[in-house]
C-alpha cells in the first residue's frame, strides 16, 4: 500500500466476488434482481451522503448518477425519489430526550401502492427497522387511505450507547434502549408537521387530472356547414315544449269516491247464549 496520485474522489470495483465461496451463487437471484437490489443500497448512500456523488454503471449500459448537492439533502433526495417530492414534502425537525429527528415527509395526498420510497436512516446508517415503519404508519393512520403508503425520509440522531446495531447480520435492524421513546418521537413529530403544513392537495394530483383529458381529434373542413355542426346551439324554439317539462299523461278512468261501489258492513259475530234450563249451562252462566 503507497500513496497515489489520482483525482479526488472514490472508486470501487469488484470482480470475482465468489471465486473463493462457490456456494454462496446458490442463493443468487436472477441477474435483473440482484442490479435492483445494488440500485437500492446505492440510493440509500446517496441519500445519506448529499455531498458525495455517486455513479453506478451496470452491464445493461445504464448509469445512475446523482450529482454532489453539499448540504442540500431536499436536492439530493429529489434526485432519488423525483422532483414531484421536493413540491409535496414538509420538513420535519423535533427533538426529544437527547434523540434528534430530521428529514422529510411527504403531505398526506401524496401517497403510493407500495413502501419502495420510505427510508430510514439511524446516525447516518440507513436501516429497515419496523419500530420506525410502525410509528410511520401510525403518524398517517387517518389521513391516508388503506392500502395506500406515504412517502418518507427520516433521519435518526440518537447516542450510540442507546443503539444496538448489531441485532441483524446485515446491520439492516437496530435495537433501541428505550423504543417507546423514539416511536413517541417520530409520530409527534410528523403529526405536527402535517398538522402546520398537511392540510394541501398534492401538485401530482392537478397535473394527473389534466394528463385524463384526451385531445379531440382533428375534424376534416370539408363541407363544413355551421347547420350541420354538432357544437350549434340548440334551437330551442323547435321544441314542442322548449325548456319546459313534458305534461304528465292523465291517469285513464281515475275513479272518484262517490263511483265506487258500497262496502259492506261487516257483520258482528254474536256469541251464542248458554242455556239456562240445562244444569251444565247455568253453571256456565254463572261462571
Amino acid at each position: 500500500m503507497k500513496p497515489a496520485a489520482v483525482n479526488q474522489g472514490t472508486v470501487v470495483e469488484v470482480r470475482d466476488l465468489f471465486f473463493a465461496t462457490p456456494a454462496r451463487l446458490n442463493f443468487m437471484k436472477t441477474e435483473r434482481a440482484e442490479a435492483s437490489a445494488i440500485s437500492d443500497v446505492v440510493r440509500r448512500m446517496a441519500i445519506a451522503f448529499p455531498g458525495v456523488r455517486f455513479v453506478l454503471s451496470g452491464s445493461d449500459r445504464t448509469t445512475l448518477e446523482f450529482a454532489s448537492t453539499g448540504d442540500d439533502r431536499l436536492a439530493r433526495i429529489a434526485q432519488v425519489l423525483g422532483r414531484d417530492f421536493h413540491d409535496n414534502a414538509i420538513e420535519i425537525d423535533a427533538e426529544r430526550e437527547g434523540a434528534r429527528l430530521t428529514g422529510f415527509a411527504g403531505v398526506p395526498t401524496f401517497n403510493r401502492g407500495n413502501s419502495l420510497q420510505q427510508y430510514a436512516f439511524v446516525n447516518g446508517r440507513p436501516v429497515q427497522d419496523k419500530l420506525i415503519w410502525s410509528a410511520l404508519r401510525a403518524a398517517y393512520a387517518e389521513t391516508i387511505p388503506q392500502g395506500r403508503y406515504p412517502v418518507a425520509v427520516l433521519s435518526l440522531t440518537v447516542d450510540p450507547d442507546v443503539v444496538d446495531v448489531n441485532v441483524h447480520p446485515a446491520k439492516s435492524d437496530v435495537r433501541f434502549r428505550d423504543p417507546g421513546m423514539v416511536r413517541g418521537l417520530i409520530i409527534g413529530a410528523i403529526r405536527q408537521a402535517l398538522a402546520q403544513d398537511g392540510d394541501r392537495a398534492s401538485t401530482t394530483g392537478a397535473s394527473g387530472l389534466m394528463r385524463a383529458f384526451r385531445p379531440e381529434p382533428q375534424r376534416s373542413n370539408v363541407n363544413w356547414t355551421a347547420a350541420a355542426s354538432p357544437y350549434r346551439p340548440m334551437d330551442f324554439g323547435s321544441m314542442p315544449n322548449g325548456l319546459a317539462e313534458r305534461p304528465q299523461a292523465a291517469f285513464a278512468e281515475m275513479a272518484t269516491p262517490s263511483a265506487r261501489a258500497p262496502m259492506a258492513e261487516p257483520e258482528l259475530a254474536v256469541a251464542p247464549q248458554p242455556d239456562r234450563s240445562h244444569p251444565l249451562g247455568a253453571a256456565r252462566a254463572a261462571a
